[in-house]
């Protein structure tokens, strides 16, 4: 009998370690991030029988705060921009490996004065360290028309501190 309540302890506390070891990753990274963003890129034009004109896009900061839920999934967040330009905010999803956050693709605004164009970020990786959130992502955009082209490559990357 008393090896039955053995076993059966041993069990209630194996379960309840597994059960806290799967809601420790994504619950202390909930809560609201301020912090800036660093846009810089290249951008391409190319009209038949002119040189090829090529020119880099100086760096901008941007302040940005970002909203992090828990997902619906095992170790996924939801990350949400909910404070800068409203065609540049987005929400996305990731899933969290200890430190490191891996986020699904999204779509977000690229723009310069009444030209507004969405484009798709593929590759938005992060990590969180303290209470400090560091991200980096890349997009792209190029349109060709009777042999004129244009193309925008950016990158961007910044970190977040919890509030």
């Amino acid at each position: 009998m008393k090896s039955m309540y053995k076993q059966s302890f041993y069990l209630l506390v194996i379960l309840l370690l597994a059960g806290f070891s799967a809601c420790s990753k994504v619950k202390p990274l909930v809560g609201t991030y301020e912090g800036v963003t660093t846009n810089s890129g290249t951008y391409k034009l190319v009209i038949p029988e002119y040189d090829e004109i090529s020119e880099a896009i100086p760096p901008e900061n941007k302040s940005v705060i970002f909203e992090i839920t828990k997902g619906n999934k095992k170790n996924q967040i939801i990350l949400k921009q909910i404070a800068g330009n409203d065609k540049e905010q987005f929400q996305t999803t990731g899933i969290v490996n200890k430190k490191e956050v891996v986020f699904d693709s999204f779509d977000i605004g690229l723009g310069y004065e009444n030209i507004q164009v969405s484009v798709k970020v593929y590759n938005m990786k992060g990590t969180f360290d303290d209470g400090l959130f560091t991200y980096d992502y890349t997009y792209k955009y190029a349109q060709s028309l009777f042999g004129y082209s244009v193309s925008i490559n950016m990158k961007a990357n910044g970190e977040a501190q919890k509030k």
